[in-house]
């Protein structure tokens, strides 16, 4: 199960910054083993044609064990520097412990912006797992 899709740049989630913030921390509230939350560009031409194309550089952040977030990156092939202090496994997924959650919300959100080139990026995002 999935909660609904959230936008950035509505009543609630005013910027992407805040609905990063916002799903991570209802994630880590849910304390569901397996669920993440997933956060996507919605391309000019609108959510449909990220639904259908399924380009729109994106994130995943899962919980791990209830002190550590799970980091899946898919914003393109060159990310900029991620901190050190994150941990990366095999799989290619980064370990950040729930003390950096913070830093890590301001990482994302500068990173869409890089990606995107606008640092009016309009952001969707949803809980699955739940």
């Amino acid at each position: 199960m999935w909660t609904k899709r959230q936008t950035s740049h509505t009543g609630k989630y005013s910027t992407p910054h805040v609905l990063i913030s916002s799903l991570i921390s209802e994630l880590i509230a849910k304390k569901t083993e397996g669920a993440w939350t997933h956060f996507e560009v919605i391309s000019n031409q609108g959510w449909l044609k990220n639904l259908l194309f399924g380009k729109a550089p994106s994130v995943e952040i899962a919980t791990d064990d209830f002190r550590t977030l799970q980091l899946n990156l898919g914003l393109g092939k060159q990310q900029s520097d991620i901190p050190v202090k994150w941990k990366q496994e095999k799989s290619g997924i980064y370990l950040i412990p729930d003390s950096d959650i913070a830093e890590l919300v301001d990482w994302i959100t500068k990173e869409f912006i890089r990606v995107t080139g606008n640092k009016d990026f309009q952001l969707a995002g949803w809980i699955e797992g739940l």
